[in-house]
């Protein structure tokens, strides 16, 4: 009861301090306070230190705002956290004088209702106010039991206790909003004037702080905006774009970066960095980067390739043309890279090479990867002696299919819901690439342009789709490939993209990522312009890439509906050999066997 108290007393006086002190101390932030951020109408998460850069509360109010009740507080770590799904009604408590404590089992003791999982979601914290006090003090306490967002009756037990780490909190990007509207409305048409004058004195005095800003600053501040933009795929590679430039370069003040700098960063020392460094480090024992280039010195280790490097370029360059906008800089030094100069002429032919590198599937490619699969011959793959199928899933046989007939890309199809093949009232059916906000996060889109509507071509109708579709409803799943497990950096397209390669290979196609799967989406664009004579903006709906810039082709053709498709689609044929219709009963079982091996038995159902 005393805690309870004091606790009370603590929040009461740190409103009044903050009310004393005013909303918010820095100029910056009220006028963000004022103007909102379209990241915080969405319905997900935003980190802590986002949620703070969007809103302009900063980080220690919106703790303050979970200590005090008014904020959920969650925790999800990039890595994952292993652990166990269970009941709540399966923990026991013990109540004693004012409190109940919760007897969390380990992990040998678990009862039998309890499912082994690695959590990838976010995980709702017990206990918020007190965790977000000790984050306000700096210090941290482990966790040993979560919630589970959205439902009331599971919890979430780690296998061992989880110290939570500020940098992992996450928040509501709703509940952030509606407390940004709360104060937005206490600010008065004067302080927001004398925010913006601050503001005006600070961009004078800026050019005098800015020798004090080094490299590594300018790509934290650019990365906590870029972020937000970009998958957390997208994000880790620029991040890591930009800590190259930060080490090679040894951490530079802003300042000291100049044009001839990066020129010769471009020119010497990026072209020696190594392909495939983190193999660097397990086979030289190398700590950094600067030590993996050193370990391959005069061996025969492949170099990152120049589309790489131009990757790399790129992001470099959109870093420092931000910094400009942003004034931490009066030249940008990597004007160069983008613009019209010899730099830029360089770059863009090595774009072009790197495009032209990627090779459509020939119908000699077609009739190898469709016949050498005993999948396609049988619809079914082949038992082991035990009577199981190790070598063998029904992504084998649809993806490539899917693939080639709709042109979408693998993790389009690698993610597909159920729900996601859907039929019109006038009874087309087709698969819907434009549904993302699924439950868990984990569905992506490439684009704004990737949302469409595919029409599913009869063939994939004839060879059994729709029954298998149906058959793993009734099995109670909800995804299309319920065998393919999630990754949270590459989504469920990585598990099927390892395995098309690993395919591609065995049929002695050349490892140099000319043939890849997405050949299957160059493969239906050239059919379809070369063969079907269709318009370039029919082409765009069906594969998803960008529009032209007209009124017509951005506001009216991209809703054309499947109804409006499907005699363009039913037109597509492909030299294929003879394929046999699935098998689904087969399928089911080969989905059951590969989620029996998932976690070593521990996890049998799909991600």
């Amino acid at each position: 009861m005393a805690k309870l108290v004091a606790s009370n007393l603590l929040a009461g006086w740190r409103r009044r301090i903050a009310d004393l002190n005013g909303i918010l101390t820095q100029s910056m932030e009220l006028e963000r306070l004022v103007a909102g951020h379209p990241a915080l109408t969405t319905a997900g998460y935003l980190s802590l230190a986002d949620a703070a850069g969007v809103s302009g509360i900063d980080v220690t109010r919106l703790l303050r705002a979970v200590e005090d009740g008014q904020l959920a507080l969650f925790y999800r770590h990039p890595k994952g956290i292993a652990g166990f799904m269970l009941p709540k009604a399966e923990l026991e408590e013990l109540r004693g004088p004012g409190e109940t404590e919760i007897i969390v089992p380990s992990a040998a003791q678990m009862p039998s209702s309890a499912a082994h999982k690695i959590a990838y979601e976010p995980l709702s914290v017990r206990g918020a106010a007190t965790f977000a006090r000790l984050a306000m003090a700096g210090a941290r306490e482990p966790s040993v039991l979560f919630d589970v967002p959205g439902n009331p009756t599971l919890c979430f037990a780690p296998e061992s206790p989880v110290d939570l780490q500020q940098e992992h909190f996450e928040l509501l990007a709703l509940e952030v909003e509606r407390l940004r509207g709360k104060f937005a409305a206490t600010v008065t048409p004067q302080q927001l004037e004398l925010a913006r004058a601050g503001r005006a004195v600070e961009s004078t005095q800026k050019s005098n702080t800015l020798p004090q800003r080094r490299a590594s600053d300018a790509v934290n501040a650019f990365m906590r905006v870029r972020q937000l933009k970009c998958s957390e795929d997208q994000a880790r590679r620029i991040r890591g774009a930009l800590d190259l430039f930060v080490e090679l370069e040894g951490d530079p003040w802003l300042h000291e970066v100049t044009p001839e700098r990066v020129d010769r960063f471009r020119d010497e020392k990026l072209p020696g960095v190594p392909a495939n460094e983190n193999k660097v480090r397990l086979q030289f024992k190398s700590s950094s980067i600067t030590e993996s280039i050193q370990a391959v010195r005069n061996t025969e280790w492949p170099r990152i390739s120049p589309a790489e490097q131009t990757k790399r370029l790129t992001w470099i360059a959109s870093m420092f043309e931000w910094l400009k906008l942003k004034q931490w800089i009066d030249i940008d030094p990597c004007a160069t890279l983008v613009g019209e100069s010899e730099a830029r002429s360089k770059l863009q032919r090595m774009k072009e090479r790197a495009q032209d590198a990627r090779e459509n599937f020939s119908a000699e490619d077609l009739q190898r990867i469709f016949s050498a699969g005993e999948w396609f011959q049988t619809g079914r793959g082949v038992l082991t002696k035990a009577g199981t199928y190790r070598e063998y899933c029904p992504h084998y046989y649809w993806l490539p299919l899917l693939g080639l007939f709709t042109g979408a890309r693998i993790n389009e199809l690698a993610q597909l819901h159920l729900s996601d093949v859907r039929s019109t009232p006038g009874g087309v059916w087709f698969l819907d690439l434009a549904v993302l906000d699924d439950d868990d996060g984990k569905k992506r889109r490439k684009n704004a342009n990737s949302k469409r509507r595919v029409p599913i071509h009869p063939k994939l109708i004839a060879l059994g789709f729709l029954e298998w579709k149906d058959a793993l409803m009734r099995s109670g799943f909800d995804r299309l490939f319920p065998e393919l497990r999630f990754d949270p950096v590459k989504g469920y397209g990585k598990a099927a993209t390892k395995w098309f390669s690993s395919y591609l290979n065995r049929l002695g196609f050349p490892r140099d990522n000319t043939k890849v799967f997405h050949s299957f989406r160059g493969t239906l664009v050239t059919h379809c312009a070369t063969k079907l004579k269709l318009t370039p903006q029919e082409i765009s709906v069906i594969s998803g890439h960008a529009r032209d810039t007209s009124v017509l082709s951005k506001h009216y053709l991209k809703d054309q509906l499947p109804d409006d498709l499907i005699t363009a689609i039913a037109r597509i044929d492909f030299p294929l050999p003879q394929i046999a219709a699935f098998d689904s009963e087969a399928g089911l079982k080969a989905v059951r066997d590969a989620l029996g091996r998932k976690n070593r038995g521990l996890g049998a159902i799909e991600d």
